[in-house]
């Protein structure tokens, strides 16, 4: 009697059942926001660079301060390893400057900005992306 009793609560209440960890909907995937608001980035000597997208495919790049006649790059790498910094674009006269880039796929791999002049990083920042 107690049995069919805990039998019939546990029925009611709705326990028992089959349950899954599959999703109910498979043809369902991840999908990949655009970045709409600007990335700051600080080069540690006194100027900043923002970076916002433009267009689906275009990239704006504004910098706040003076290069003191150095370069201004986009690379990809880390500033802690300033020696395996490779240049994806070079940004040369007064900005801002458009790239021929998303930003999405700027930020896919370490993006630093970057400083030079006469071949050496004069300032580097790290972008981070979130």
């Amino acid at each position: 009697m107690k049995r069919a009793a805990l039998l019939a609560v546990l029925v009611l209440a709705g326990c028992g059942g089959t349950h899954t960890t599959e999703p109910a909907n498979t043809g369902s995937r991840n999908v990949t926001k655009p970045l709409n608001r600007a990335i700051g980035v600080d080069l540690g000597n006194g100027s900043s660079v923002s970076l916002r997208r433009a267009s689906s495919k275009t990239t704006k790049v504004t910098l706040e301060g003076k290069t003191g006649g150095a370069s201004l790059e986009l690379d990809t790498g880390s500033c802690g390893a300033k020696a395996g910094l490779q240049t994806i674009e070079k940004l040369s006269g007064n900005g801002p400057w458009t790239v021929n880039e998303s930003l999405t796929a700027l930020t896919a791999s370490p993006l630093a900005v970057v400083l030079r002049k006469g071949g050496k990083v004069v300032a580097c920042g790290q972008v981070r992306s979130a």
